[in-house]
Order: structure tokens, then C-alpha cells, then sequence
């Protein structure tokens, strides 16, 4: 659907400004997160960063459309704030679910914390409570961000739609 471009204060270049810079910056880090992870055999973390960095794609690609005059591209920036909550969601659990402290123990250093600690029982304890409390903090952070996000393109999307036609109201 061609349209004009919008004028540069308009609300809806606002969000494609910050769809732009969010989008790519998610785009960045998660595809170098999913890329780095590859080779050390962390399957998994590459499957989330790769599909995080499809919400950064859809997110940079909504900004694009809206940036053009299309408001269709409204739906691109709301849905990648879902995806990449969700992903965020699953992925935490994940590995709160699948956390083994015996590949944190074997870290260089971790013969020191463990001499302070006393026992390996109540390192793994530690570990583990650290681990559960990092996931809830993730998802936390991001359901306040990303729940931000699409409130912030939700209102500027209500901003570019035309006003309701009047009721007919009788009387």
C-alpha cells in the first residue's frame, strides 16, 4: 500500500526511530549471542538467540514499513515484543530447568569459593538459588521492557488512526 512519508515529529516516525534502534540493537547482540554460541555446543542458547534475533528483525522490518507511511507495519512492531518476550520466557526456564551446577564447578576459581563455602552440597545449593534468581530477575526485566515497548507502539499506532466516525445517535 504506497503512501506518503510522515513528517519527522509525527508519532509514527517516533516508533519507527525507536523500532529502529531497538530492533537493530536486539538484532546485534542475539545474532553474535547465537553465532558464538555455535562452537561451543550450546545448541539451545544458538536456537534462542537465533529466534530472538527473528523479533529483532521483525521489529527493524516493522520500524521500515512505518518509517515508509505504512501503518500495517504497526503490527510487525507490536508482534515482536510478544515474540521476543516469549522467548525470553521459554529460554529461562529452560535453563533453570536444565541448570547443572557440575559444569560451574569445574570453572577455574571455583576450588577458592569452595574452600570459603566449606562444602560442595551448599556450593550447589548457591549455584542453583543464583540460578532460579537470575531467570526470575530476566523475565522481570523483560516483561517490563518489552510489556513497554509495545504500550509505547500501541499508543503511537492509536495516534496515526483516523478518528471513529460519529453514532448516529437518536434524538
Amino acid at each position: 500500500m504506497p503512501s506518503l512519508p510522515l513528517p519527522d515529529n509525527s508519532p509514527s516516525q517516533r516508533a519507527a526511530r525507536a523500532g529502529r534502534v531497538n530492533g537493530m540493537s536486539i538484532l546485534l547482540m542475539t545474532g553474535a549471542g547465537a553465532v558464538l554460541a555455535l562452537p561451543f555446543g550450546y545448541y539451545a542458547d544458538a536456537l534462542a538467540g537465533g529466534l530472538a534475533c527473528g523479533a529483532g528483525c521483525l521489529e527493524w522490518a516493522g520500524a521500515h514499513r512505518v518509517r515508509r507511511g505504512d501503518l500495517s507495519g504497526f503490527k510487525f512492531l507490536l508482534h515482536a515484543q510478544w515474540l521476543l518476550f516469549l522467548v525470553i520466557a521459554v529460554y529461562a526456564a529452560y535453563r533453570s530447568a536444565t541448570f547443572s551446577p557440575a559444569d560451574y564447578l569445574r570453572l577455574p576459581g571455583m576450588d577458592a569459593l569452595e574452600a570459603i563455602l566449606g562444602d560442595a552440597s551448599s556450593m550447589e545449593s548457591m549455584l542453583k538459588t543464583s540460578t532460579l534468581a537470575t531467570c526470575v530477575i530476566l523475565v522481570a526485566v523483560s516483561a517490563v521492557y518489552q510489556g513497554g515497548m509495545w504500550c509505547f507502539y500501541r499508543a503511537r499506532q492509536r495516534a496515526c488512526l483516523p478518528p471513529p466516525l460519529p453514532r448516529n445517535l437518536p434524538g
